[in-house]
């Protein structure tokens, strides 16, 4: 065998080993996306945070009454101590009525629409007690495969932070979660336009 037929045979072998190697990584990664788009909730998803019981409970107690929750004596005695000694009456104390609604929300709880989020739907449901968002519960959201549980994991509570602390739908869109954010909107606006008086 001459040496330019072995130098050609080196180079074949070469050029067999780079196609080989390159259909192993592109075959390897197809498998690894099909696997992805097609698996069942592969890995742990973080829980959606919801509120303690011990804040629930608080706020229901001082739903149901406005003197449920007495002031601990450090405060009373803080409070008697400042008190100037000339006998100046009290301003009372304005706490709304449940009936008196405070952003135009009746109270009770609404279901709104299921918006497409592409990879799949949103759906929330609105809390309102005393004319207020006091919730809103994420009914579905699409945590199916692993990229969206990672991502909704993290813009599922900052939504539903933020549409509380606004009263209304009009929520800025989480970076990353944008397809999440715009289907949370849409389907939060439907629940309030049913709470509207």
């Amino acid at each position: 065998m001459s040496r330019e037929q072995r130098s050609r045979r080196a180079n074949f072998v070469q050029l067999v080993k780079q196609f080989a190697v390159s259909a192993f990584v592109i075959l390897t990664f197809a498998a690894y996306s099909i696997h992805d788009r097609t698996s069942e909730n592969d890995g742990p998803v973080a829980a959606v945070p919801t509120l303690s019981s011990e804040r629930d409970e608080i706020s229901t107690q001082s739903l149901a009454s406005p003197t449920a929750i007495a002031p601990s004596p450090a405060l009373q005695s803080v409070a008697t101590a400042t008190t100037p000694p000339t006998s100046i009456p009290a301003l009372p104390t304005v706490v709304p009525s449940p009936t008196m609604p405070q952003s135009g929300y009746q109270d009770g709880q609404y279901t709104g629409v299921l918006a497409d989020a592409f990879y799949g739907g949103v759906q929330v449901r609105a809390i309102i007690q005393d004319g207020r968002i006091m919730d809103v519960q994420f009914l579905e959201y699409p945590q199916d495969r692993r990229t969206s549980a990672r991502i909704n994991s993290r813009a599922v509570p900052a939504l539903r932070r933020e549409a509380i602390q606004a009263q209304n739908a009009q929520v800025d869109i989480i970076s990353g979660a944008t397809l999440t954010s715009e289907a949370f909107i849409q389907s939060l606006q439907s629940a309030l336009d049913q709470a509207k008086f």
